[in-house]
């Protein structure tokens, strides 16, 4: 069993946001892929199918060897992190909402706590979730 406890200051902002579709680039393929497949994938109708497939292998191998479980250029807008990261640096706090029932808490933490862009992470907050 594992639990986080924000404490924030009384003149912190606090900022919702949705996670999927917004942080993520797609509802439905972030969940289907953090959910059912325990990975991210990029939807890309590039009629080179090798070329594709050859360049998803070459991202994966790269995000294993960094560690990166979620590697952002497959799962999420462009920034986003940056973004978030800005916003906290002025004091403002995240609380991360999404439709997923509760069961699946643990591996939508881990999408917050391991999503990463040029080395910048999403700044830590809690996740309200749907409680069935």
């Amino acid at each position: 069993f594992h639990c986080t406890v924000f404490v924030w200051g009384a003149d912190d902002h606090v900022i919702l946001s949705d996670i999927d579709g917004t942080i993520t680039r797609s509802d439905f393929v972030s969940v289907r892929d953090t959910i059912i497949r325990d990975r991210f994938s990029k939807i890309d109708f590039n009629r080179d199918h090798q070329k594709k497939t050859f360049n998803a292998q070459i991202s994966n191998i790269k995000a294993k060897r960094d560690g990166c479980i979620f590697p952002e250029d497959k799962v999420a807008h462009d920034g986003v992190c940056r973004l978030f990261q800005k916003l906290s640096k002025k004091r403002y706090r995240f609380i991360y909402l999404t439709a997923r029932p509760l069961k699946l808490i643990h591996k939508t933490r881990r999408l917050i706590d391991q999503l990463a862009q040029d080395s910048e992470k999403l700044p830590p907050g809690p996740i309200f979730c749907h409680p069935s």
